[in-house]
């Protein structure tokens, strides 16, 4: 076996692995409900990223700058001669040496040597910014989560923008995202009838959502979506191979009724959009009078194996028609077997349906092939074949669409803006904005969302997720990070809709690269709308295709240059041009003795190879991110099992000694804080108020780290409550109330809390005590006005769950009426409570009426107050504190 075998032989292998990973995560890891398994991917993503990063920097700080360039004859550039070819892989006409006018490699376009472009720049910039929110992070934990995700998110986009046009790699991933989704789509609908069972992988009521393993059914229709997409760009523009076009055909078609049996209706629409910018995309080059078009002669590499009708300006989009048509029929039979199926509870109907919906446009698309393999191109190079076969997808629409008209109209009946799951999307995005306000320019970090979003709502509402990448990303990574994705994501719809016409031509490369961009720019639109990017497979599959769009460019760029460097020669040599219709330029009519510098293939593909200063520059800045990255990842696993054994374990203080190593491990993590002080608090032994000390000093520790974090401050609140720390209950109360004001249970423990603190503070500080009782009611007056708000709220748009405050605080509420002087009021806030069930709220009601009602503070001592106090003596306790207000008067 020859060295370029042998290479060739571990590329294609390091693609497979690679192509396993990325269709593998789904499976493993949806970074939502299986949480655990976002940082093993992380993981391993990084581990390759810091291995790939390290070779390149060995290769690139030792590698002499002689060895990258080859002398080579003019004539070479339209016919490589065997000496300048034979490092090359033979299947690669895109690796030929580009020369240059005069023999100055610095002629070539400068953009193209540094292969450092303002879209890399925006790269840059998207990870960077996530990086520096570590240190203005709204909460470290996710800011941290957010920085090692993106940083993993380098390997799968680098290895794709930087490889995907120098070799067949990509093609392997094609095919093992065909291969997963079947799988994924088997689990999805096999669980409805009670086989391959899954968590949440299905809904049976009210309505069928198949979500699969997302157990999300808008997050499983854009990756359907995207797969049916995908596929259908691939085997319109793949020339090779007619079976394996007809069996992707077939995967397109199933994994389109399960894009129907996920019940998502906003998936539906952006796949309709993004189906319609495919075709837009889907022309092919139209040749002009000085370029040939390749006829049907078959190179050595097999690229251009079909006829010129292959490429016709309608070919491909006629393709791309009869296609969908053959995977559109075998979706509508497994859709309706499928459905059955899952009603019925019937195993047999269901793998039919299943087996249909891949059978049915794989045959079709195999007779084509096979039945009409000589005038198929012909049929779709005619230029009336597209607008026909629209025709006749309309007509068969509009036939369809009167059989089912009544479940049609009663479909689009459903569909309105008052739909809760609509409605609230446009209140989540503004509410997003007033994150936004906090930072504008660089944002809030990772997570910035699930952070804050209990402090801006506009009603009570609980969600973690905004529904939009695009807001998402404004939150965390401010308006700088915004015009970043935006410039990252151009290449990719640019070569999906606008495609450059370098790169038009009937080229396997181009395929894969092309239907990977349309199926990345599926996912992106879905996201536009809702939270599929929270599931790390489905972002790593995104940035795929981002990288696929960066591939594209880099490659046109390069055609580009190459077409203009060719003229450069023709004019300088007065020799014909490459390509035009006059005779190609070879050896034979080229006899000039002069050498020009030949680039090397690697080099032009593979940036990191280039020791230019900032190549070197990013490279080692890739190195130690990676590896920074790597070593907190690391961590966050190794913090993870170190909690997982110190849970298993009974032995108090193995516990605890494992929880303090936990947070050494992972001081970033409040989440191993709040269990140490847990475990502290609940200590069988010792001094109480040290551990009390302790652990109170270990859960300010964890509000640090998280300070947006109303569950952890209410936590505090309520041990310190129970503790009769009211002052430190009061405090923390209150800030957890700031941060989620429309969870009640924290602002009734603020009010609870800062009234007896108050009553305390009155025997020795009466101003205190006066003031606090003031903002007692200023809290009140705040609920009366959310109140109101929530009241308000139409009938589509309920709250997460009732707004009232406990009854005991309308006990609070009226001590502060009274300790103001205020005895109407007190004797009213009471009598709300006075038949409440609760005895104690009772009866502390009943005593506070008959003060108020005898003339407030001044009757704390009357007869009828003592004689009911000495009757029930749960109230004792409080009237205790009552008689510290006798030092306002």
């Amino acid at each position: 076996m020859t060295r370029t075998s042998t290479s060739r032989l571990w590329t294609n292998i390091a693609w497979i692995l690679f192509a396993g990973l990325i269709s593998w995560l789904p499976f493993y890891n949806n970074g939502v409900f299986f949480p655990h398994g976002q940082t093993i991917a992380d993981l391993i993503l990084l581990s390759l990223l810091a291995f790939y990063a390290i070779v390149r920097a060995i290769t690139v700080f030792t590698a002499r700058s002689a060895d990258r360039t080859t002398q080579t004859p003019v004539a070479s550039f339209a016919a490589p001669t065997a000496a300048s070819t034979a490092d090359a892989s033979e299947a690669d006409e895109m690796d030929r040496g580009m020369p240059t006018a005069g023999g100055d490699v610095s002629s070539i376009p400068s953009r193209l040597l540094a292969e450092f472009t303002w879209f890399d720049a925006a790269f840059s910039v998207y990870v960077i910014l996530y990086a520096l929110s570590l240190f203005y992070a709204a909460s470290l934990p996710l800011a941290v989560e957010g920085a090692l995700n993106t940083v993993a998110l380098l390997f799968p986009f680098g290895i794709v923008r930087l490889y995907g046009t120098s070799s067949d790699g990509l093609f392997w991933v094609v095919l093992g995202l065909a291969a997963s989704s079947l799988y994924m789509t088997a689990i999805g609908v096999a669980n409805g009838w009670g086989q391959l069972t899954f968590p949440s992988a299905i809904v049976t009521s009210p309505h069928i959502q198949v979500s699969s393993v997302f157990q999300y059914h808008n997050a499983y229709a854009a990756y359907a979506a995207a797969i049916t997409i995908g596929m259908l760009v691939f085997v319109s523009l793949y020339p090779r191979w007619p079976v394996l076009r007809a069996l992707l055909t077939g995967v397109a078609g199933l994994n389109m009724a399960g894009l129907f049996l996920s019940g998502s209706r906003g998936a539906l629409l952006f796949w309709v959009v993004v189906l319609v910018l495919v075709m837009i995309g889907l022309r092919g080059h139209v040749p002009t009078g000085h370029e040939s078009v390749p006829g049907a002669v078959e190179t050595s590499s097999g690229e251009h194996s079909q006829p010129a009708s292959w490429n016709s300006p309608y070919a491909s989009r006629s393709r791309f028609l009869l296609y969908f048509g053959a995977a559109a029929i075998g979706a509508a039979f497994s859709y309706l077997l499928l459905h059955l199926a899952i009603v019925n509870h019937s195993a047999t109907t269901g793998w039919a349906g299943f087996a249909l919906g891949f059978l049915i446009p794989t045959v079709a698309v195999l007779a084509l092939s096979l039945s009409f393999g000589s005038v198929a191109p012909v049929f779709f190079g005619a230029r009336r074949t597209f607008p026909t076969l629209l025709i006749v997808y309309a007509i068969l629409f509009l036939l369809a669409a009167l059989a089912k008209s009544h479940s049609l109209l009663a479909k689009l009946h459903s569909y309105h803006i008052h739909q809760m799951s609509v409605i609230q999307r446009f209140i989540f995005w503004l509410d997003g904005l007033r994150i936004v306000a906090r930072n504008p320019v660089t944002g809030n970090g990772f997570g910035a969302w699930a952070a804050m979003f209990k402090k801006i709502e506009s009603y009570p509402y609980y969600s973690t997720q905004v529904h939009s990448f695009l807001v998402d990303t404004l939150m965390d990574i401010g308006i700088l990070g915004t015009i970043a994705l935006l410039l990252m994501v151009w290449p990719m719809v640019r070569s999906v809709v606008w495609p450059w016409k370098s790169i038009l031509t009937p080229n396997p490369r181009y395929a894969t690269l092309r239907s990977v961009a349309a199926f990345g720019l599926m996912l992106f639109a879905h996201s536009l709308m809702d939270w599929d990017f929270a599931f790390l497979a489905l972002l790593i599959l995104f940035f795929v295709g981002m990288g696929s769009g960066f591939a594209l460019r880099k490659e046109a760029l390069w055609q580009s240059a190459q077409a203009k460097a060719a003229a450069s020669i023709s004019e300088d040599t007065d020799t014909p041009a490459v390509g035009n219709a006059r005779e190609p330029l070879d050896a034979t009519t080229v006899d000039r003795p002069r050498k020009i510098e030949r680039v090397d293939p690697a080099v032009v593909h593979a940036p990191f190879l280039r020791p230019s200063v900032l190549t070197r520059v990013v490279l080692a800045a890739t190195v130690v991110t990676s590896l920074a990255a790597l070593y907190f990842d690391a961590n966050a696993v190794r913090g993870e099992r170190i909690v997982a054994a110190a849970n298993a374990t009974s032995s108090f203080s193995t516990r605890l000694a494992l929880f303090k190593e936990a947070h050494q491990v992972v001081p970033y993590n409040p989440n191993y804080l709040v269990d140490e002080a847990n475990t502290v608090l609940d200590s069988p032994s010792g001094n109480a108020k040290e551990h009390f000390d302790q652990g109170v000093h270990l859960l300010q520790q964890a509000i640090a780290l998280d300070p947006y974090n109303a569950t952890l401050e209410a936590q505090m609140a309520t041990i310190a409550f129970d503790a009769s720390r009211y002052h430190l209950a009061y405090v923390t109360a209150l800030e957890a109330y700031h941060n989620a004001p429309y969870f009640p249970t924290n602002l009734s423990l603020a009010i609870n809390a800062a009234v007896i603190d108050g009553m305390q503070t009155a025997k020795t500080n009466s101003a205190t005590a006066v003031s606090k009782f003031k903002r007692v009611l200023r809290l009140y007056a705040d609920y009366q006005q959310r109140l109101k708000v929530v009241h308000s709220l139409p009938s589509y748009l309920p709250p997460i769950g009732p707004y009232k405050l406990q009854a005991f605080c309308y006990d609070s509420v009226a001590t502060a009426e009274l300790a103001l002087g205020h005895n109407a009021k007190a004797e009213q806030f009471a009598g709300t409570v006075l038949n409440n069930p609760n005895a104690h709220t009772a009866q502390v009601a009943k005593m506070l009426t008959l003060i108020a009602k005898d003339g407030g503070l001044s009757a704390l001592s009357a007869a009828n107050v003592r004689q009911y106090v000495s009757s029930h003596p749960s109230v004792g306790s409080s009237y205790q504190l009552l008689l510290n207000l006798q030092n306002l008067t």
